[in-house]
């Protein structure tokens, strides 16, 4: 469980204060563009450095441990871009980590990623999440995953989140993206962040994504 309390941070001029957060399965922090989500995110991965405040995940205090320590793992907006073939990635990270690619290579179903040359956005998002998985981690830290999918993917994309059954936090804009992701919602407005809220609409979400997704599929002819 992630616990944040007191925690303020102020970054290019710009703060943010967190009275209470507190995270155990996939909690949203919804918010506008600019409104200091993604700072918030890089300062519970040890990023940013804040000003006051107590970071604790599962009762350790890493408030002022190196991302290295934090048992975290952080994905960007924009997946990070390897100098090596998606199968020679998987595998040099499991060695750096001394772990067994083999259960997560199962788990996010990877085998045709792996043998691809190049992948395409979507799938360098899945990538960079088994490597995350790789680690062991005790919660993951997602930046606007599907900012840079087509609506399909990011069903897809979302789908499998729900499969992990890991503890997570999930940065959107979207409402529709945290109501159908998220099982509580934390909302940025004005520097604060304000929550948590049930997700009471989980069912009518996953309702109207799986109706826009057939549209989004259809073939219309005009005559």
């Amino acid at each position: 469980m992630l616990v944040v309390e007191g925690l303020e941070v102020e970054r290019n001029g710009f703060r943010i204060n967190v009275e209470r957060f507190v995270s155990s399965k996939i909690t949203i922090i919804l918010g506008r563009n600019g409104t200091g989500k993604t700072t918030l995110l890089k300062t519970v991965a040890g990023f940013i450095k804040p000003r006051k405040g107590v970071i604790r995940l599962n009762g350790r205090d890493i408030t002022n441990l190196p991302p290295s320590e934090r048992r975290i793992g952080y994905m960007p907006q924009q997946p990070i871009k390897l100098p090596y073939k998606p199968r020679d990635a998987i595998h040099y990270f499991a060695k750096i980590f001394r772990a067994d690619p083999q259960p997560v290579i199962e788990k996010m179903r990877l085998e045709p990623i792996l043998r691809k040359e190049k992948l395409s956005t979507g799938e360098a998002q899945i990538l960079a999440l088994s490597i995350l998985l790789l680690r062991k981690t005790e919660l993951l830290l997602l930046d606007e995953p599907t900012s840079s999918l087509d609506f399909p993917n990011s069903v897809n994309f979302w789908s499998l989140i729900r499969s992990l059954n890991i503890p997570m936090v999930y940065v959107t804009h979207n409402p529709i993206e945290a109501a159908a992701v998220g099982d509580e919602v934390y909302v940025v407005e004005d520097g604060m962040l304000r929550g948590p809220f049930a997700n009471k609409l989980r069912s009518k979400a996953e309702e109207l994504v799986e109706t826009l997704n057939l549209y989004k599929n259809r073939v219309w002819v005009l005559d």
